[in-house]
C-alpha cells in the first residue's frame, strides 16, 4: 500500500502521474520512517549500509537512513560552508549582496526635496534605490523556486552539492533584494528516460516570508542522502504493482526508475541531473547569472567561476 501519511494530490492523469505532497519536513520524515509493509528490508535500497557502494561512485552521503533523518532534522552545518565560494562569486557580480541605498529623484512621490523645488527642477520627489543593483519594474516580488532533486546514479556528490549551493545562494540573493521566495523540493522518478509514467513527491522547504534556514536547505537541496536515503525510502512505500512498474526495490531490479521531470515547474525551475557536466562550475555560474538577469537584477561585473 502507498504510504498513508503522504497526501495524494490531483493531476490530469492520476494513473500515469502519481503526485504526493507533505505538509512540512517533519511530515515527510515521519513518512520515511513509517513501516514499509510491502517490501523486505533486504530489498530496500534506502537501508543499504555505508556511504558508498563498493566499487561504485554511487554516494549516499550517510551510513544509514536514521543518520539521514537526523541530519534533515538538525540541519547540515557542513553544507553551509560550501555556500561561501559561490556567494562570493555572486557578490562580485552584484557589487555586494546588501543593497546600498541611494537617493534618486522623480516627478511623483511623497517626499519632496525642497532644495530642488526651490531651484525650479521638475523631479523634486525623492525615492531610494540600490546604487549598483537595480530590479527592473514589472517583475514579480513573489517567486516559486522548484528544485527537482532527482539525479542519475552516476552523478557525483560534488555535482549534487554544487547545484544545491547555487539554489541556496540564488534564493538568498533574491530575498536580499526584496523578493519573497518559496522553495519547493521535488523528487520525480519515471519508468522511461523520456515520456514515461512519473511518481512525484513534493515538499515546500521554505514558505514565502519564512526566513532562510540555510542548514536545513543545505541538507535537502545539497546532500546526496536527501535523494538516496529519504526519497528512496518514500518510493519503497509504494504498492507492489507500482514498484514493479518503476523498478523500485531489489526485488524489482533496484534501479529506482529513471530521473523524471515534474509538471509544475514554478517560476524558476532546476531540472533533474542526468550528467555531471550539466552542472559543471562554469555552467552553474552561467545558470545563476542568467537567472538573476531574468529576475530583473542588473549585474555590474563579469562572472567569476565559483570553486564549489
Amino acid at each position: 500500500m502507498p504510504n498513508p501519511q503522504a497526501s495524494s494530490g490531483q493531476r490530469s492523469n492520476a494513473e500515469h502521474y502519481i503526485y504526493r505532497t507533505y505538509e512540512g519536513s517533519e511530515h515527510l520524515l515521519q513518512a520515511v520512517l513509517a513501516p514499509a509493509t510491502g517490501i523486505a528490508d533486504h530489498d530496500r535500497t534506502s537501508l543499504t549500509p555505508g556511504v558508498k557502494t563498493a566499487g561504485s561512485s554511487f554516494n549516499r552521503g550517510t551510513a544509514t537512513l536514521d543518520e539521514a533523518v537526523t541530519l534533515a532534522r538538525r540541519g547540515w552545518k557542513e553544507g553551509i560552508k560550501a555556500l561561501d565560494g559561490m556567494r562570493m562569486s555572486v557578490e562580485h557580480q552584484l557589487e555586494g549582496t546588501v543593497p546600498i541605498p541611494e537617493t534618486r529623484h522623480r516627478l511623483y512621490g511623497n517626499v519632496i526635496n525642497m532644495g530642488r523645488h526651490m531651484q525650479g527642477k521638475p523631479d523634486v520627489f525623492m525615492h531610494r534605490v540600490d546604487s549598483a543593483i537595480m530590479r527592473e519594474t514589472g517583475k514579480p516580488r513573489v517567486i516559486r523556486l522548484v528544485f527537482n532533486a532527482t539525479v542519475s546514479g552516476s552523478i557525483s556528490a560534488d555535482t549534487i552539492l554544487r547545484r544545491g549551493a547555487a539554489a541556496c545562494v540564488l534564493a538568498e540573493t533574491l530575498e536580499l533584494h526584496r523578493m519573497r521566495v518559496q522553495i519547493e523540493l521535488a523528487f520525480a522518478t519515471s519508468n522511461r528516460i523520456e515520456g514515461g509514467d512519473v511518481i512525484e513527491h513534493r515538499l515546500v522547504v521554505k514558505q514565502f516570508g519564512e526566513p532562510l534556514a540555510l542548514d536545513k536547505l543545505s541538507f535537502f537541496l545539497s546532500h546526496p542522502a536527501s535523494l538516496r536515503r529519504l526519497f528512496f525510502a518514500l518510493l519503497e512505500h509504494e504498492d507492489k504493482a507500482d514498484r514493479a512498474r518503476f523498478g523500485i526495490g531489489r526485488d524489482f531490479g533496484a534501479s529506482m526508475g529513471f530521473p523524471g521531470e515534474v509538471e509544475d515547474q514554478g517560476d524558476i525551475y532546476l531540472p533533474r541531473i542526468v550528467s555531471n557536466t550539466d552542472w559543471s562550475p562554469a555552467l552553474t555560474t552561467m545558470w545563476w547569472t542568467e537567472t538573476l538577469k531574468e529576475q530583473g537584477l542588473k549585474l555590474t561585473k563579469d562572472p567569476v567561476v565559483a570553486s564549489v
